[in-house]
């Protein structure tokens, strides 16, 4: 599964934008049954996540996070899903 960070560009609703001072995001992510999130830093604007057979059908839930200079994330977005498959 491959994860996209983007922003929507003011005006265009199909097109997006990385923030002026973008360098990278952090991704956070957790089975839809499970309490802790894992983390993912990415410096692209996409990630391919790798799941395991298993996990095919499971709900997977997301929030990610533009980083600043300092690497720093935030703020988070809200959470959103999607079904492995």
């Amino acid at each position: 599964m491959t994860v996209y960070a983007a922003r929507p560009e003011q005006g265009h609703p199909d097109g997006s934008v990385a923030p002026v001072h973008y360098h990278g995001f952090t991704l956070r992510y957790r089975m839809e049954d499970e309490k802790e999130y894992r983390t993912v830093v990415s410096t692209r604007l996409h990630h391919t996540l790798f799941f395991e057979r298993e996990d095919e059908g499971r709900r997977v839930c997301f929030t990610a996070a533009w980083m600043n200079p300092r690497l720093e994330p935030g703020p988070w977005s809200g959470e959103i899903s999607e079904v492995v498959g």
